[in-house]
């Protein structure tokens, strides 16, 4: 299993390698991963999504 920090890297590479379709093919990766019956691959994908729709997410009210 990777940690926290190896999670938010991944997604952040995602995002500058695939831009506003990173979701979905780390999306797809996970799907992959779970249909070669690897959970735990599977499983660090799915956070890798989350994690990548929380940067891409646009601010929903104003910092200041």
């Amino acid at each position: 299993m990777i940690n926290a920090w190896e999670t938010w890297a991944c997604a952040a590479h995602f995002v500058s390698r695939y831009g506003t379709d990173a979701p979905l093919r780390a999306a797809a990766r996970s799907d992959e991963l779970l249909a070669a019956s690897d959970l735990a691959g599977a499983q660090a994908f799915a956070s890798i999504v989350r994690r990548i729709n929380e940067l891409v997410a646009k601010p929903s009210s104003t910092l200041h």
